[in-house]
């Protein structure tokens, strides 16, 4: 998605009653090691971005290419194995994976290091937070931060929707005023239309509501090719599509999708607002945190490579172009089913369900068989 096709919002003057005017002053001064005004030296803003899919996948992206790292938010998604994870049986988890194993891989596959903290499990004060941060942003680094919903103060959109976690670009401080710099790059909407916001947020907000964060902490040069690229999502393709269901320890890559959709059977028992809260719950993990993630990013992923694919590249993209649209047609359907309260239609669901991720298997199979003649 490129820039003409997502919407900026305006600097949020009301937030801390600032003037667009002061804030622009801000932006432009230099870091200031008594922490007064300290920004990184970003400032490519949230709309020079190219925003396709996900929070992290943006954030990340704007980071790495924050320190002259330029890689696309696909090949980040590909290069941190964001195509697995782990499903034990519980439904509000699905999709999700830790942020921190997420960084191991990428840290394993690129050499790239990149800082992580868990302010939980360390029971981290927020003084020693927020001077970690300041010493980052003083080196002209950003920082990804992990938030509750509830603490993202500068839209609506995220305090209305309480319980939720989302990432964020922070690139700016000034403690005495309470105000923290971030740039949001991936600001869903409730018609699923993508927004960006670049400016002030609560620091106090970010204080409390940060659950983990991650910084760059490399040196060096930093790149990686086309043939490095390719041989990472080769591999992490093929992890994806010999995924296995072991029990209670869990199912990983599509034997997960397909261990979620057997569990769909045990809604259709459910009525009223259970079966529709489940609906939705599915709908969400599905859309939001896994399925329609792989499906665009595998997209743009054959469109950046469809050169090194051979004859086969037309028929995959073909493929997956008809697959995207369908599934997104079959999560609507799902969607529509909890609002209609029709626990019936379930069965047959399930069952377009299992015909989806076969020819969702049989394409990703495809796909990696014409890689692995190149991924060498």
């Amino acid at each position: 998605m490129s820039v003409s096709d997502k919407t900026i919002l305006p600097l949020l003057s009301e937030v801390h009653n600032m003037q667009p005017e002061h804030l622009e002053l801000m932006l432009g001064t230099e870091p200031s090691m008594a922490g007064a005004a300290t920004t990184a030296r970003i400032l490519t803003r949230a709309d020079d971005h190219f925003v396709i899919n996900h929070c992290y996948y943006g954030a990340k992206r704007a980071m790495l290419q924050q320190c002259n790292i330029h890689l696309d938010e696909t090949d980040v998604y590909f290069l941190s194995n964001g195509i697995s994870f782990n499903y034990k049986g519980d439904i509000h988890t699905f999709g999700l994976r830790p942020i921190r194993e997420m960084l191991e891989e990428w840290i394993s596959h690129t050499g790239i290091e990149l800082a992580y903290v868990d302010t939980e499990q360390k029971q981290q004060e927020q003084t020693v937070m927020l001077q970690e941060w300041h010493d980052v942003l003083s080196r002209g680094n950003t920082l990804l931060l992990h938030v509750k919903t509830e603490n993202l103060v500068y839209n609506p959109l995220y305090t209305e929707n309480p319980g939720k976690t989302h990432m964020i670009q922070l690139y700016g401080l000034h403690p005495q005023e309470n105000i923290a710099y971030v740039g949001d790059h991936f600001l869903l909407d409730s018609s699923g239309a993508v927004l960006g916001y670049s400016g002030p947020s609560s620091l106090s907000e970010l204080l409390e509501g940060t659950v983990e964060y991650a910084y760059m902490d490399h040196t060096g040069e930093a790149a990686m090719d086309e043939q490095q690229i390719l041989s990472i999502c080769t591999a992490h393709l093929d992890e994806f599509l010999n995924g296995q269901d072991h029990g209670s320890a869990g199912a990983w890559g599509i034997a997960a999708y397909r261990r979620l959709v057997h569990d769909m059977k045990m809604m259709s028992l459910l009525e009223g607002e259970a079966f529709a809260e489940a609906c939705d719950t599915v709908y969400y993990h599905l859309r939001i945190e896994s399925l329609s993630h792989l499906m665009r990013y595998t997209d743009h992923f054959i469109q950046k490579y469809q050169h090194r694919l051979g004859e086969q590249a037309e028929q995959l993209q073909n493929e997956i172009t008809a697959l995207n649209q369908d599934t997104k047609r079959h999560l609507l359907q799902l969607y529509k089913m909890g609002l209609q309260n029709s626990p019936h239609k379930m069965e047959s669901y399930i069952q377009r369900s299992t015909e989806l991720l076969d020819r969702i298997e049989q394409h990703l199979s495809s796909l990696h068989q014409a890689l692995s003649r190149v991924a060498v």
